[in-house]
């Protein structure tokens, strides 16, 4: 209390943004740090303040917080979008940095200094400009949208397709593609990112280096062409072959991957049953911002095993049972989604599938998805029916996710 009243407030008139912003810097020295977002906004709008008399400085502040709007608040993805907009673009001379052959976190401040000292104006409209392409992919629930779009573009986060982004600012900006072609190019995506989910090929080290070489190639494109897109991304992306894929698949998926085995059941499911009139999101999250949706493991995965199941998958022998939970517990075939996982939980087979909720819904494998229509109603869960329909859940996992 003694050293809050003798805290002494000091109060700083300057005239412009410009000074507010050389007064912080030069105050800030010994507090939190400015981060790169902070420190090219306030190069931009000085150097506009400073050379250019003709412009307005609220106006300018205006635009640069329109951008950052385009952007959503989260600072990683305002910090990716300034470094995939240089990797993108940097084909074109006048975004190219001699000695910068690629964006990142530790030269990206003086890759933006170099670019607003050679053309303010210039580099300000593109980012205006590329930041609302942006947007419209990574705040995809808008109107103008198509629900099928918005539906393929959820994909694309939810399979952690950061890079795609860059891609699809690079390719809608340089072709103008409509909706149609988005959609297949997005789903196309989907489909690479998935993979090297499962497989980690290309390892995360490479990705972006990869996409650059892919936008690379777009870039001597005269017009757009899918196929041609999808050939580029093949030979350049590198992606893993059905081999490697079908072979992690059968693995220990949820145990290497849980986000993964979530899409891909997801994309089962939704490729069995979705129409226009029928779509389940299953990435919903209720009010505690927790999944709605889980992935249940049919064999309980506890280590601490139930009688009924002991009998069921072993014949009541309890070290094979162990076993078989070891060995099998979560492959493919033992996984499938529910609303109410922790409803379920070390449940009986037959609890499992009967389940209601207390207004009398069935939450339990009968909850009317079509990957549950094999074992809603099976008598007995052993290991032969784990191998079966971790091929038949493999077998549909590589159609879709062909390329």
């Amino acid at each position: 209390m003694n050293k809050l009243n003798s805290a002494t407030l000091v109060k700083i008139d300057v005239a412009t943004h410009a000074d507010a912003f050389t007064l912080f810097e030069t105050l800030n020295n010994r507090g939190v740090p400015l981060s790169a977002i902070d420190l090219i906004k306030n190069k931009l709008l000085g150097h506009l303040e400073k050379h250019d008399k003709h412009t307005n400085i609220d106006a300018n502040f205006d635009r640069w917080n329109q951008i950052i709007k385009n952007l959503t608040d989260e600072y990683n993805v305002q910090e990716r979008f300034l470094r995939q907009f240089y990797n993108a673009f940097k084909w074109d001379k006048a975004v190219e940095v001699e000695k910068k052959p690629k964006a990142l976190r530790s030269n990206l401040i003086a890759i933006f200094e170099e670019l607003i000292n050679r053309d303010v104006h210039e580099i300000f409209n593109r980012l205006e400009e590329a930041s609302e392409i942006y947007s419209k992919n990574i705040q995809y629930e808008i109107e103008e949208h198509s629900d099928e779009l918005i539906q393929v573009l959820r994909n694309l986060e939810n399979v952690n397709g950061a890079d795609g982004y860059m891609l699809l600012m690079f390719v809608e900006k340089r072709f103008k593609i409509n909706e149609k072609e988005k959609i297949d190019l997005v789903n196309y995506l989907c489909k690479y990112f998935i993979r090297r989910n499962v497989t980690d090929t290309p390892p995360t080290r490479d990705l972006t280096n990869y996409f650059m070489d892919m936008v690379e190639s777009m870039n001597s494109m005269t017009a757009y062409s899918f196929d041609v897109v999808k050939s580029i991304i093949c030979e350049k992306g590198k992606p893993a072959n059905d081999e490697l894929f079908k072979l992690k698949l059968k693995g220990d998926l949820y145990e290497e991957n849980v986000g993964a085995t979530r899409y891909i059941l997801s994309s089962i499911e939704l490729a069995e049953s979705q129409t226009k009139e029928r779509y389940t999101n299953f990435y919903s999250r209720n009010n505690k911002n927790i999944f709605i949706w889980t992935v249940e493991h049919i064999f309980p995965q506890g280590e601490n095993i139930p009688k009924e199941w002991v009998d069921m998958v072993a014949n009541g022998d309890a070290e094979l049972a162990a076993q078989i939970r070891k060995n099998y517990v979560h492959k493919l075939g033992n996984l499938t989604l529910t609303g109410y996982n922790s409803n379920l939980s070390n449940l009986s087979l037959l609890k499992k599938q009967d389940r209601k909720s207390s207004d009398g819904k069935y939450i339990g494998f009968k909850n009317g998805l079509t990957i549950n229509e094999d074992i809603n109603s099976v008598g007995s869960w052993t290991q032969d029916g784990i191998e079966q329909r971790t091929e038949k859940l493999v077998t549909k996992a590589l159609e879709i996710f062909s390329l």
